[in-house]
């Protein structure tokens, strides 16, 4: 899917505390930055890595993470998708 879960992207449990998604973070953006995978295609290399990131940003934050535990998606995922069915 488009919207990977967040915590299998950055390999943490849901009660997972912002100390631990922080750590996981820097160790994922590491081993996954382009720089660190020279034998990825770029393109697939970039993407990897901001999946990574667009993940850790959802679980800083308090009200998005809640949002994704409810729902199962991103309140920009959400939107896209209420926003494709109102155009119907």
């Amino acid at each position: 899917s488009s919207n990977p879960d967040p915590y299998k992207t950055l390999n943490v449990p849901r009660d997972a505390s912002d100390a631990d998604i922080k750590k996981a973070y820097r160790t994922k953006a590491t081993t996954t930055h382009p720089d660190r995978n020279p034998e990825l295609d770029p393109l697939e290399a970039q993407r990897r890595f901001a999946e990574v990131g667009n993940a850790f940003e959802l679980l800083k934050d308090p009200s998005a993470r809640e949002e994704f535990d409810m729902t199962g998606e991103s309140a920009e995922a959400a939107a896209a998708v209420a926003a494709a069915a109102g155009t119907r």
